[in-house]
C-alpha cells in the first residue's frame, strides 16, 4: 500500500518531470513531517545560513559535481540517527533525482524526527536552474 507521503512525493515528481509548475510554502523555520522544499526555497536557505543541506548521492558523484554548502552523506551508509540537527537550521535532504532523498526521509522519520525537508527536484533541478554547481569534497 502506497502511503500519503510517498504519492505526494511520486505525484510532485512526475509533475516536475513533464513540465509542471509545483507550488512550495516559502522558506523559513523547522521542517514539518514530510516537507517538501523546492530550488527558492534551497537558494534562500543556503544564502542566508538557515538551511543544513544533506545530499546523500554517493561520495564519488558528490565529489564530481554538488551543490555549494551541502555536506555529503551517502545512503549506502545512511546513519539516520547521526543526522544533525544544527539548532535554527532547516534540515534539507536531496540527491540527483529526490528518490534516494526520498529514502533518507523515511529513515530519518523512522527514527521519530519530524524536522527534516526534502528537496524533491535535487541535483537535476538545480542544474536545470542554472544553480553554482561545487566540485570536490
Amino acid at each position: 500500500m502506497t502511503t500519503r507521503r510517498e504519492w505526494i512525493s511520486t505525484a510532485v515528481m512526475a509533475a516536475v518531470a513533464v513540465g509542471a509548475v509545483v507550488v512550495f510554502k516559502p522558506f523559513g523555520g523547522p521542517a514539518t513531517a514530510g516537507e517538501q522544499v523546492g530550488y527558492e526555497q534551497v537558494v534562500a536557505g543556503l544564502e542566508t545560513a538557515k538551511m543544513l543541506l544533506v545530499d546523500v548521492r554517493e561520495v564519488n558523484e558528490f565529489t564530481e559535481g554538488h551543490i555549494p554548502g551541502s555536506i555529503n552523506r551517502p545512503l549506502s551508509t545512511f546513519q539516520p540517527g547521526a543526522l544533525p540537527a544544527p539548532e535554527g537550521k532547516q534540515v534539507v535532504i536531496t540527491c540527483r533525482s529526490g528518490r534516494r532523498a526520498a529514502q533518507a526521509l523515511a529513515a530519518v522519520e523512522a527514527t521519530g524526527r519530524r524536522d527534516v525537508a526534502i528537496y524533491t527536484g535535487s541535483m537535476n533541478d538545480w542544474v536545470a536552474r542554472k544553480g553554482a554547481v561545487a566540485t570536490g569534497p
